[in-house]
């Protein structure tokens, strides 16, 4: 979406949003916050891309492997 994103936490549970996106980790000491601000708007900011697999079609991909996996079991019953 084009959207930076600046996360305020030492951790996050999307590392690949760090690796190959849009995410900047920041931490939690505020002292990083304002680098990464001016980063920011000076248009340095750098240029992500959107993760493998995150399209939208998510639930559907699910749905088909749920649904792979009921006729598998089926046929083996």
């Amino acid at each position: 979406m084009g959207v930076p994103c600046l996360t305020l936490r030492n951790t996050t549970e999307r590392p690949e949003t760090v690796s190959i996106g849009t995410n900047e980790l920041i931490g939690t000491d505020p002292s990083y916050l304002q680098p990464a601000l001016d980063r920011l708007f000076a248009g340095a900011w750098k240029k992500g891309s959107i993760p493998d697999k995150w399209d939208g079609h998510t639930g559907e991909r699910i749905v088909a492997e749920l649904e792979r996996l009921l006729v598998t079991d089926v046929m083996h019953s």
